[in-house]
């Protein structure tokens, strides 16, 4: 049984669904079918995989800007002791 609501009526799926009668079989098969898909996407870890892979390229970025700022200090150590030789001769 179909009721005679406008496409443009504000009214709630379950509102509907309750005068309908056909409130708890249809929410219910939409909430087994969310947690079905909940469950797929835990079971495969893809979640947990893409955090993971996510830290992985943090750290690995962490570490480049980290040996680009050792080469840095290195090269202007290099310059400041360059200079103070020149300067003691």
């Amino acid at each position: 049984m179909m009721e005679k609501i406008s496409w443009t009526d504000r009214v709630r799926d379950k509102e509907v669904l309750h005068t309908v009668k056909e409130g708890m079989n249809i929410l219910y098969v939409i909430k087994r079918m969310n947690a079905n898909w909940v469950g797929h996407i835990l079971c495969r870890n893809w979640l947990v995989k893409q955090v993971r892979r996510k830290e992985r390229e943090e750290y690995k970025r962490r570490e480049d800007e980290e040996e680009d700022l050792n080469n840095l200090w290195m090269t202007l150590r290099k310059r400041r002791n360059s200079e103070n030789c020149k300067r003691k001769h």
